[in-house]
């Protein structure tokens, strides 16, 4: 029988094409979200660059300040008017007030010595609080200096990791004088800072709790002098010093954390991931979309296929019907056999009509939910017995016979509408896809295992189901691809029918392989009370 064929429908099309600029769409935003979420990062990070630079300039400010004017210079001082080599008493604490910025008293065991060296001669005069080879190492590294004369003085630092001299040129010449102190006393004078001054002078709290959120560096070249803070390395920025202090180097870097403390909201948080997910979840929803009207689609095409098997199912009766009733109408029979032949044939013809009607019918019955079933008390062997009485005027002329095996005493609970209609499609779908002349088996037994259970069959010697279908076929419209383009009519409604009278009647139907060979269609009903009289 030709099938139909046609091209998808311009409206599947228009909604894919709607689907496909909604895509695009959604896809835009997102874009548009992250760069606006990107470009808030960036903006952000720019301010905490900018507070880091501003932290890096206030402490430089205290910094140079504290231990410039209220430490160093005034002991520098003692060198006034004193002549070459002389040098001055040994440092004492009472020269310089450290009171004043914060610090109350200095270690006992911090070292201090003046000295003077003639880079000329390569003399070094010097007070015993140090080791001779410390002097000679910054008269060393005191020849590689460039020293601005504009300074008041200048830091010297060298390898010991432990000293630093503070130093400045006396008068013309390669002559400087200057303090040999402990790298400590720089310790005690960063501590300071960041105890009393507020790097960030707008931060809350005050200003050891303000500062707590910095990691701050100074180092030397490679030589790290002092670190304070939460040992991160997030956003930053790093300057030296000013004037003679310029060898050392100081860097503060914010941690992303803390960010909240000086923006309000802190740095913002990529969408991304967020961003990602919804465009999976969006492209998910398009793919099922996309996905239901090809699904709606094929249903189409097998919907038309059905109908035209249907029209082709309802003609073919009706033309034998048609012809026969004529026949005998114009009385063109030869002989009394002739028309008791025909009028079997008629007969038959409407039965199967009827029967493809009624599918119709059922069909659209499931279709609204209006298939409400009556259960009641019924006898499979009876059931049997009448499907065989139906259905053996139809195949008389084909050879095949009937195989029931049922015991007289099961019973089951079914609405015998349904249950009829059930055992119908299946015995027509043995008949049509079985072999001419091959017999058909029916039964009915309890479950084994399951004593509330009956287990009705039909079995035939086909070709059976591939495993890979036997769920496919109990859809709507759906047939083997084997049976699509042959001479076998068949509506694609009759399997999802048996399934759906099944269902509505708490039944199971399935298929499995026949021991036989060929397909086994099984439906599983509630067992009664054995069989009684007056049972159907």
């Amino acid at each position: 029988m030709k099938r139909f064929r046609f091209a998808m429908p311009s409206r599947f099309a228009v909604v894919i094409f709607q689907l496909t600029v909604t895509m695009v769409l959604i896809a835009i935003l997102a874009l548009q979200a992250q760069y606006a979420v990107q470009s808030h990062q960036l903006t952000a990070e720019k301010v905490l660059a900018d507070y880091a630079k501003l932290a890096c300039r206030e402490f430089i400010s205290a910094g140079s300040s504290r231990l410039g004017y209220y430490a160093l210079n005034p002991v520098m001082r003692q060198f006034k008017d004193m002549p070459w080599p002389e040098l001055p008493n040994p440092f004492s604490a009472s020269t310089v007030n450290l009171r004043v910025v914060g610090i109350e008293a200095l270690p006992a065991t911090m070292q201090f010595s003046f000295c003077r060296f003639d880079l000329d001669t390569k003399t070094v005069y010097h007070q015993e609080r140090h080791a001779r080879s410390v002097f000679e190492g910054y008269l060393n590294e005191l020849e590689r200096v460039q020293y601005d004369p504009n300074w008041p003085f200048a830091l010297c630092f060298t390898k010991d990791a432990q000293t630093v001299l503070a130093y400045r040129r006396a008068g013309m010449g390669n002559r400087y004088e200057g303090l040999l102190f402990d790298r400590a006393l720089l310790t005690l004078f960063f501590e300071s800072i960041l105890s009393h001054r507020k790097l960030i002078p707008f931060a809350e709290g005050d200003a050891a709790t303000a500062n707590r959120n910095f990691d701050l560096r100074v180092s030397v070249a490679d030589d790290l002098l002092f670190h304070a803070g939460p040992n991160t390395r997030g956003i930053g920025s790093a300057m030296h010093f000013d004037y003679g202090f310029r060898e050392m180097r100081v860097s503060v870097a914010l941690a992303e954390a803390q960010a909240g403390n000086l923006i309000i909201g802190g740095l913002p948080r990529s969408r991304l991931p967020l961003l990602l997910l919804l465009m999976t979840l969006a492209l998910g929803l398009v793919a099922i979309s996309l996905w239901q009207l090809k699904r709606e689609h094929e249903l189409i095409v097998r919907q038309t296929d059905s109908i035209a098997s249907i029209s082709h199912e309802l003609r073919t009766p009706l033309a034998q019907i048609q012809m026969f009733a004529e026949t005998l109408l114009l009385n063109r029979v030869r002989s009394p056999e002739e028309a008791q032949r025909a009028l079997e044939i008629v007969c038959q013809e409407s039965r199967r009509m009827g029967d493809l009607v009624d599918n119709v019918i059922r069909f659209s019955s499931s279709l609204h939910g209006m298939n409400k079933p009556q259960l009641t008390e019924l006898s499979p062997a009876s059931l049997l017995r009448e499907q065989v009485e139906h259905f053996e005027p139809l195949i008389a002329h084909t050879g095949t016979i009937f195989e029931v095996e049922v015991p007289e005493t099961l019973a089951i609970r079914a609405d015998p509408r349904f249950i009829r209609r059930i055992l119908r499609n299946l015995i027509d779908n043995a008949i049509k896809y079985g072999p001419v002349g091959a017999p058909i088996s029916l039964g009915a037994r309890r479950e084994k295992g399951q004593k509330r259970r009956v287990l009705l069959w039909v079995e035939d010697r086909g070709e059976g189901v591939p495993e890979r279908d036997r769920q496919r076929i109990w859809h709507r419209f759906e047939r083997l691809n084997r049976h699509r383009n042959t001479a076998v009519a068949g509506t694609g409604i009759g399997l999802w029918l048996v399934r759906e009278l099944a269902r509505v009647q708490g039944a199971q139907a399935w298929v499995e392989e026949s021991r036989r060979g060929g397909a086994r269609f099984v439906v599983a009903f509630e067992a009664a009370s054995d069989r009684h009289e007056g049972m159907a």
